[in-house]
Protein backbone atom coordinates (compact mmCIF):
# COMPACT_ATOMS: atom_id res chain seq x y z
CA UNK A 1 0.00 0.00 0.00
CA UNK A 2 3.00 2.32 0.52
CA UNK A 3 3.34 2.53 -3.26
CA UNK A 4 -0.06 4.26 -3.29
CA UNK A 5 -0.47 5.78 0.18
CA UNK A 6 3.11 6.93 0.72
CA UNK A 7 5.18 6.59 3.87
CA UNK A 8 5.34 8.52 7.11
CA UNK A 9 8.01 9.88 9.42
CA UNK A 10 8.10 9.18 13.12
CA UNK A 11 8.30 12.50 14.86
CA UNK A 12 9.15 12.36 18.51
CA UNK A 13 11.74 14.59 20.12
CA UNK A 14 13.88 14.12 23.17
CA UNK A 15 14.76 17.23 25.10
CA UNK A 16 17.83 16.69 27.21
CA UNK A 17 21.22 18.29 27.73
CA UNK A 18 22.75 14.85 27.19
CA UNK A 19 23.04 13.59 23.60
CA UNK A 20 22.47 9.94 24.56
CA UNK A 21 19.19 8.37 23.40
CA UNK A 22 16.45 8.15 26.03
CA UNK A 23 18.35 10.38 28.46
CA UNK A 24 15.48 12.83 28.73
CA UNK A 25 11.76 13.26 28.19
CA UNK A 26 10.40 12.24 24.79
CA UNK A 27 7.50 14.24 23.36
CA UNK A 28 5.52 14.38 20.14
CA UNK A 29 6.79 17.04 17.75
CA UNK A 30 3.43 18.81 17.77
CA UNK A 31 3.67 19.30 21.55
CA UNK A 32 6.23 22.03 20.79
CA UNK A 33 4.28 23.75 18.00
CA UNK A 34 2.14 26.85 18.06
CA UNK A 35 -1.33 26.84 16.53
CA UNK A 36 0.10 28.56 13.44
CA UNK A 37 2.82 25.91 13.10
CA UNK A 38 0.27 23.14 13.56
CA UNK A 39 -1.75 24.71 10.76
CA UNK A 40 1.36 24.87 8.57
CA UNK A 41 1.91 21.17 9.34
CA UNK A 42 -1.66 20.39 8.28
CA UNK A 43 -1.21 22.36 5.05
CA UNK A 44 1.96 20.40 4.24
CA UNK A 45 0.16 17.14 5.02
CA UNK A 46 -2.71 18.09 2.72
CA UNK A 47 -0.25 18.96 -0.04
CA UNK A 48 1.14 15.41 0.16
CA UNK A 49 -2.37 13.94 0.17
CA UNK A 50 -3.46 16.04 -2.83
CA UNK A 51 -0.61 14.58 -4.87
CA UNK A 52 -1.50 10.95 -4.11
CA UNK A 53 -3.27 8.89 -6.71
CA UNK A 54 -6.37 7.10 -5.43
CA UNK A 55 -5.83 3.44 -4.61
CA UNK A 56 -6.50 1.07 -7.51
CA UNK A 57 -10.09 -0.20 -7.62
CA UNK A 58 -8.87 -3.80 -7.44
CA UNK A 59 -6.97 -3.04 -4.24
CA UNK A 60 -10.00 -1.39 -2.64
CA UNK A 61 -12.12 -4.42 -3.53
CA UNK A 62 -9.53 -6.76 -2.03
CA UNK A 63 -9.51 -4.71 1.16
CA UNK A 64 -13.31 -4.57 1.22
CA UNK A 65 -13.39 -8.40 1.03
CA UNK A 66 -10.69 -8.78 3.68
CA UNK A 67 -12.30 -6.27 6.06
CA UNK A 68 -15.76 -7.79 5.61
CA UNK A 69 -14.64 -10.64 7.88
CA UNK A 70 -14.59 -8.24 10.82
CA UNK A 71 -17.48 -6.72 12.71
CA UNK A 72 -16.08 -3.23 12.15
CA UNK A 73 -14.92 -3.93 8.58
CA UNK A 74 -16.81 -0.99 7.09
CA UNK A 75 -15.10 1.39 9.53
CA UNK A 76 -11.72 -0.17 8.72
CA UNK A 77 -12.27 0.40 5.00
CA UNK A 78 -13.46 3.95 5.64
CA UNK A 79 -10.32 4.66 7.71
CA UNK A 80 -8.09 3.29 4.95
CA UNK A 81 -9.80 5.40 2.31
CA UNK A 82 -9.68 8.39 4.66
CA UNK A 83 -5.91 8.42 4.21
CA UNK A 84 -6.59 9.82 0.72
CA UNK A 85 -8.79 12.69 1.93
CA UNK A 86 -7.49 16.10 3.05
CA UNK A 87 -7.24 16.70 6.78
CA UNK A 88 -10.16 19.00 7.50
CA UNK A 89 -9.82 19.62 11.22
CA UNK A 90 -6.94 21.55 12.79
CA UNK A 91 -4.18 19.53 14.44
CA UNK A 92 -3.77 19.83 18.20
CA UNK A 93 -0.67 19.48 20.35
CA UNK A 94 -1.77 16.19 21.92
CA UNK A 95 -2.94 14.63 18.66
CA UNK A 96 -0.89 11.83 17.12
CA UNK A 97 0.19 13.04 13.65
CA UNK A 98 2.53 11.38 11.18
CA UNK A 99 4.43 13.38 8.60
CA UNK A 100 3.43 11.63 5.40
CA UNK A 101 5.52 11.69 2.26
CA UNK A 102 5.42 10.11 -1.16
CA UNK A 103 8.09 11.87 -3.21
CA UNK A 104 11.51 13.41 -2.61
CA UNK A 105 9.92 16.87 -2.83
CA UNK A 106 7.61 15.92 0.08
CA UNK A 107 10.65 15.03 2.17
CA UNK A 108 12.29 18.32 1.18
CA UNK A 109 9.21 20.32 2.27
CA UNK A 110 9.06 18.50 5.62
CA UNK A 111 12.81 19.03 6.10
CA UNK A 112 12.46 22.75 5.45
CA UNK A 113 9.56 22.92 7.93
CA UNK A 114 11.50 21.01 10.61
CA UNK A 115 14.69 23.00 10.14
CA UNK A 116 12.64 26.17 10.57
CA UNK A 117 11.18 25.13 13.92
CA UNK A 118 14.04 23.20 15.55
CA UNK A 119 16.01 26.32 16.66
CA UNK A 120 13.00 27.66 18.55
CA UNK A 121 12.27 24.27 20.09
CA UNK A 122 15.85 24.03 21.35
CA UNK A 123 15.76 27.60 22.68
CA UNK A 124 12.39 27.06 24.40
CA UNK A 125 13.36 23.70 25.91
CA UNK A 126 13.38 23.29 29.70
CA UNK A 127 17.17 22.82 29.48
CA UNK A 128 17.52 26.49 28.42
CA UNK A 129 18.81 25.83 24.95
CA UNK A 130 21.00 22.86 25.82
CA UNK A 131 18.60 20.30 24.42
CA UNK A 132 19.76 17.61 22.04
CA UNK A 133 17.13 16.87 19.39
Amino acid sequence: MESVRGLQLLRQLQTSAAPEPWSGPVERLQRFLSDAELEQMRALQNEVIRNLLPPPREYVEQMRDAFSKYRDGAAMLEAMLGDFQPVSTPYRQQQDVSLRYFSPSDVQRWSTFLLGIFPRIVTDSPDNGNAAL
